[in-house]
């Protein structure tokens, strides 16, 4: 029972909520008001278009798309640029570019659906859904739960095991290697970013439909999305006319990747976590509907708390109870921005860079592709546009004057390495299994029996090489091969940045 002062006081506290999200509501609105009027608007747009050009030029970027929409209405839609060095093609608004990470927002929408649909839930357990899955922290491997898939926290090492895939295995071979990853932390305890869960996800959701992640894809998003320009996978991104060629820095500038290059297709076993190819029409589609809590033309596509879900905050990345803070949700990133609550992802792949910005109170969504790696003129874009449109000075921009590709690096002491005969031969570890390591007289290389690129060793000092998967992306994998007493090598050390301890590849002849 509740007593008569008590309904008074929870009247009073629900007035109170009801004024502070109207007072809110206008604070929002209010912020963004100069976008409701057509002449200042123009003016911010031309401003940012500006800042756009200019740093396309110092970063040296070929294409670039960019769409904003604003309480349901498209008020900025523009290509630049060209869509290969070589050809001086131009970008129009329906060139393809690669989406990279930003796909995983598409892998956790299908999961919402497929929820929503009763094939599983959230709250489910990993390992009752995908009875083979396995880690080295057995508590997280009893207690993962599939919301956890998608919420980076984990507690592995950043990017743990992208090395498999960038050597050419297969998503099998992601799978597998799960209990090979050594935890960083405990589960739950804080933020590492993988792309390997992802593939759970996918397995997952292909078990309980009977259908590829394509397939769903096509299904349940682009199509009732009208995402028709949309590809989800990369024999269709590479086959179409209509699509950027990828570009990545080397000390001169912006150098293409030979689309016959077989590294392009890296992302291939990890596609959940960044593989789709899409444009500005379709990507804006696609941002509506989440500005829309749900909705395509008024009609309801994934449900409203199951958006909210998405976009709500799961793990801590940074930030206090007197700082902005950020956090990670389910494939998208919450942000405090100036005053601001932003829901936002990037995504880079071996070629291209994405951002896509959302701030759903403001109706306002932002999206920018560009056609190469290795750079992030995109995302501070996105929250340039944030800043003029509130009445501020693009303030952030200023960290972005000096292009990686003019950085110098300190000379070193160099050791001679013995003749490159003497490295020669078959390599093996539990993992990746056999590694073939081999010489023509003037350089090593070598390649992972089951995988399907082939490296090149670059001398650093003695026995120690850089890995190099193509000519211009250099320095992500070392090797180190180890002498017996009697100066025979009988083994190598890799070392890669997502794991602590370097994977030792024993000498078999």
């Amino acid at each position: 029972m509740i007593l008569r002062e008590e309904v008074f006081s929870v009247k009073r506290i629900f007035l109170v909520l009801i004024l502070v999200a109207l007072i809110t509501g206008v604070a929002i609105s209010g912020a963004f008001s100069s976008l409701d009027d057509s002449r200042t608007r123009q003016v911010i747009l031309e401003r940012w278009e500006t800042e756009l050009l200019r740093l396309m030029e110092e970063w040296m970027i070929p294409g670039m798309t960019a769409g904003i929409v604003y309480k349901g209405e498209v008020i900025f839609e523009k290509a630049f640029g060209v869509t290969d060095l070589s050809t001086m093609e131009p970008v129009d608004l329906n060139t393809l570019f690669q989406i990279g990470s930003t796909t995983k927002a598409f892998t956790s929408a299908l999961a919402a659906i497929l929820i929503q649909e009763g094939l599983f839930s959230w709250k489910d357990r990993v390992i009752d859904l995908f009875p083979e899955f396995r880690m080295q922290d057995t508590f997280a491997q009893e207690n993962f739960l599939v919301e956890d898939l998608m919420a980076q926290h984990s507690g592995l090492y950043p990017y743990a095991g992208d090395v498999l895939a960038m050597w050419g295995f297969g998503r099998e071979k992601v799978l597998e290697a799960l209990p090979y990853m050594r935890p960083l932390y405990s589960f739950r305890a804080g933020y590492s970013y993988v792309n390997n869960l992802f593939v759970v996800v996918e397995e997952i959701m292909m078990r309980k439909t009977g259908k590829e992640y394509a397939e769903l894809l096509n299904e349940k998003l682009f199509e009732p999305l009208g995402m028709h320009s949309s590809l989800a996978t990369i024999d269709e991104f590479l086959e179409a006319s209509n699509k950027v060629t990828l570009h990545m820095y080397d000390p001169t500038g912006p150098i293409a990747i030979d689309p016959n290059e077989h590294f392009i297709r890296w992302v291939e076993p990890v596609f959940p976590a960044g593989g789709i190819a899409s444009n500005i029409p379709d990507m804006l589609r696609w941002v509506n509907m989440h500005l829309n809590l749900g909705k395509v033309d008024g009609k309801r596509l994934i449900p409203e708390e199951e958006i909210l879900f998405m976009h709500s905050p799961r793990t801590i990345v940074y930030g206090n109870s007197l700082e902005p803070i950020r956090a990670y949700c389910q494939a998208w990133v919450y942000e405090e921005f100036e005053g601001q609550k932003l829901i936002w992802h990037n995504g880079d792949t071996s070629g291209c860079h994405t951002m896509v910005l959302m701030i759903p109170q403001a109706q306002l969504g932002i999206v920018i592709l560009s056609n190469v790696g290795g750079q992030s003129v995109p995302d501070f874009l996105a929250k340039a546009f944030v800043q003029l449109a509130i009445g501020r000075e693009p303030s952030l921009l200023k960290n972005l004057q000096v292009p990686a590709v003019v950085k110098d690096h300190p000379e070193r002491r160099v050791y001679p390495h013995l003749p490159l005969e003497e490295y020669e031969g078959l390599y093996y570890n539990e993992l990746f299994e056999t590694v073939f390591v081999e010489t023509d007289g003037t350089k090593l290389t070598g390649r992972a029996v089951g995988g399907s690129l082939h490296l090149t060793f670059e001398h650093v000092t003695r026995d120690l090489f850089d890995v190099h998967i193509l000519p211009y992306l250099k320095g992500i994998h070392q090797v180190s091969f180890l002498l017996n007493d009697q100066g025979r090598v009988e083994g190598l050390l890799l070392w890669e940045p997502s794991s602590a301890d370097p994977y030792w590849f024993e000498r078999k002849e």
